[in-house]
């Protein structure tokens, strides 16, 4: 079974600072690889969340972290990695 996780983390110190989001992939392989992301501010990674359909308890708490200054992490389908473009194919042409 493979298993998708958002990882999120402010690329520099600072409430301010641009947040990164990374897919990392968990199990059998997939065919694909988790990419990164770069977010301006916490209300475009909202906004990103909101259309890939990501939201509940779980990255609540991991955004709350993250605005704590923490790094952390949340469960993410399939689905919601490749809307939010961090999902490549592993595969080369």
């Amino acid at each position: 079974m493979t298993s998708y996780v958002l990882l999120l983390g402010r690329a520099s110190a600072g409430f301010n600072s641009k947040i990164v989001a990374t897919c990392a992939i968990v199990g059998e392989p997939s065919g694909y690889h988790g990419l990164s992301k770069t977010f301006d501010n916490e209300a475009t990674l909202n906004s990103a969340l909101e259309n890939a359909r990501v939201a509940d308890y779980e990255m609540n708490n991991a955004l709350q972290t993250m605005r704590n200054g923490f790094k952390s992490f949340a469960p993410i389908t399939y689905d919601q990695a490749q809307v939010l473009g961090l999902l490549a194919s592993a595969t080369t042409s």
